[in-house]
Order: structure tokens, then sequence, then C-alpha cells
């Protein structure tokens, strides 16, 4: 622990006692995370560490994503059973001063299930059948005919004798042949249904307390008609006020959250950029920055000129 103390010794001078900043660092840390279960004394190294490792020079003006390897390395060498991985978000928190704001967002994941089959058998069913089917017949047909001519036979020569005439019919044969009269076959088509799902989600919001000075700040609801007025001057046509509202809040929470002190639009601009589309993928950066723009000057006191 003595390298804990010489920190803190080295670093009291430059951003001020660890026991005046701890009730702001505990503050914050009970809205984030007091429902946790955890007591503020088992992460507050992490919130220490920030506080007095950003009061050293070489730590000046450095965002936590570019200074993150040195941290880690010191914090390795301070604090050999505390691992980086268990104390970086406090850490950061303590190192950005701000609050990480999250929400639960819907994941639906659909699954296929069976919901019924198909089976294709046949059997045998019999029925009676009625063809009229046309036969033929010989009948005899005797003729007479009177002649009267010369004959050498005597009477009585051809007593006895016989003529044959055999005589024919049709008569029909049944037999029973099997045939393919027909083809059945199966195959599925895709439908799609739309399917309402419901669910209850959560979402953080910042809850700001101020009490007596607090620097000149200024106030979202004193500040918004001002923007108002700015954008039914140049947006009104474009744009209903409820659509470019976030933008002007955007550029003047960001300014307010004291995260860019000292800083010019030109230097934070490719990171606001980034940030706002993460939080606003389907709001373009290129209309939105004018409003930002002009939040950011008018709370830094500079004349406001259109990025583009």
């Amino acid at each position: 622990m003595a390298a804990t103390r010489r920190e803190t010794g080295a670093t009291d001078s430059a951003v001020g006692r660890w026991d005046d900043a701890r009730p702001h660092y505990q503050s914050f840390w009970q809205q984030r995370h007091g429902a946790s279960g955890k007591r503020f004394e088992d992460v507050e190294p992490g919130y220490r560490f920030a506080h007095e490792m950003r009061g050293k020079p070489e730590f000046a003006e450095r965002q936590f994503d570019h200074a993150e390897a040195d941290l880690r390395k010191s914090w390795e060498t301070t604090y050999k059973d505390r691992p980086w991985t268990d104390a970086r978000e406090h850490v950061r928190e303590g190192w950005d001063r701000t609050l990480a704001l999250r929400e639960e967002q819907l994941v639906v994941n659909k699954e296929r299930v069976q919901t019924g089959q198909v089976e294709i058998g046949k059997r045998v069913v019999e029925e009676q059948k009625t063809m009229e089917v046309p036969v033929a017949r010989e009948e005899v047909v005797v003729e007479r005919r009177p002649v009267n001519r010369p004959s050498d036979t005597p009477v009585g020569a051809d007593a006895g004798r016989t003529v044959e005439v055999p005589i024919t019919e049709e008569r029909v044969d049944v037999e029973k042949r099997t045939v393919v009269r027909e083809e059945v076959g199966v195959r599925k088509r895709v439908e799609t249904d739309t399917v309402p799902v419901n669910a209850t989600v959560r979402r953080e919001e910042a809850v700001i307390n101020k009490s007596g000075t607090t620097g000149g700040a200024a106030d979202w609801n004193s500040s918004m008609p001002t923007f108002r007025q700015h954008w039914q001057s140049n947006y009104g046509s474009r744009g209903r006020w409820e659509e470019y509202e976030p933008m002007y809040r955007y550029g003047f929470d960001q300014y307010s959250s004291g995260r860019w002190s000292g800083r010019s639009w030109a230097d934070v601009e490719p990171e606001l950029r980034k940030d706002w589309s993460t939080r606003h993928p389907n709001q373009s950066w290129d209309v939105a920055s004018n409003p930002i723009k002009h939040a950011w000057d008018h709370l830094s006191g500079t004349p406001h000129t259109h990025t583009r």
C-alpha cells in the first residue's frame, strides 16, 4: 500500500484531496450500481485510482481509450491482487466522470417446430361397373322359293338326308386389366405470417440533481427556447421540432458534460460523429451536425458557422 500513498500525495494538489471528492464518486456509484448488492468500499479503489491518475501531467487531456494501456500497467503494478478486468468499468467511470445509461432491447429468436404431418396411403375400393356391349348372333331364316325344272333323281332317292347349317353368336368374355389412373404427389410451400411480440423493456435515464452554484452550467429547459427559435428560422420548413430537438440536446449535453473541456469543435467532431452514429444509426450526421454544432457554439460563446 506504500505505492498507493505516494501516488495520493503526488496528486492531491492537482485534482483535489480524495476525501473531498469521495462523496461525489460515491453518489455517482449509488445511482449506477446501488442495487447491485455490493458496497462502495469494494469498488472505491477503481474510482480513486482514476481520480488520482487523471491529475498526473502524462494523462492530461487524454481520453480513456488512449490512456487505457498505461493505466492498466500502473494498476496491475499497484494492485497486484485486483484484476484489471474487475476494476476497469469503475476506473473508466471515474475517468470520464460520466454515467453510462443502459437499456434493454428485445432480441427475438425463431425456432422451427413441427406442427403436423401428412401421410399418404392407398386403400382398395370396390364398385359395380355396368357396360353396354353390343354382341352379334346368327339366326336361321328359311326361305322357300317355288321352282319348276326337270330332275334326273327319282322321288325318294334323297330320303333321310339332312342339311346342317352352323349358327354362331358372340359371347362376352370379361377380363380385368390394371392401369394407372392417377398420380398423387405432395409438396410444401412456405407462408409467412407476422406475429406480434410484446414485452416490457427497461432503460436507464439520467437523474441530475443540482444544488448550490454549478459553475454557470446552462439548464436545458431555460436554453431550449433559444434553440427552438434557431430551428424555426433555419429548419422549420424541413421538419418538426420533435425531429430536431434531439440534435440540439445532444450538442447541449455533450458540451455541458465537461468531458470535452478545453477542446475545439474541430478536435472533438470525429469522436462526436462516431458516438452520434452509434446512438442514432438511422439519423445522418450530415443532417444532425449543424444543430449539434449550433448548441456547442452557443454554450462556448463561439460565433456559429455551418459544418458544411
